[in-house]
């Protein structure tokens, strides 16, 4: 089985994952829990990210990911701790993290100063 056959057919073997994902984010938008606000902590090596602002949450699969996005027109903040503190503020227009270091997903987050659980 050659590399491109390899990727087809992990892309079928997750589509139901996929579809699960897709289901749950429809519901969560239905219900406008996911219309604004979302918020992502996540793994970075030794230290824990948190990704606030974001309006859209892009599941992909497939590839190992998730693509978050601001509303139109704004950006998102990303806090980097490291040992319990905050040690650096970003910003961005657009973030993509792998599945694997999620750690949890927000919906209707409000930014409160603090230390990263993880």
């Amino acid at each position: 089985m050659g590399f491109e056959d390899e990727v087809r057919k992990f892309c079928v073997d997750n589509s139901p994952t996929q579809a699960a994902w897709d289901t749950l984010l429809g519901n969560l938008t239905t219900n406008n829990a996911a219309a604004r606000n979302i918020a992502i902590e996540f793994e970075c090596g030794d230290c824990c990210k948190k990704v606030l602002n974001g309006d859209r949450l892009i599941p992909i699969i497939s590839l190992g990911i998730v693509v978050l996005l601001p509303p139109s027109g704004s950006t998102l903040l990303i806090k980097l701790f490291s040992g319990g503190q905050r040690v650096e503020t970003q910003m961005a227009r657009a973030i993509i993290i792998p599945i694997d270091r999620i750690c949890a997903v927000e919906f209707g987050a409000v930014q409160v100063d603090g230390v990263c659980p993880v």
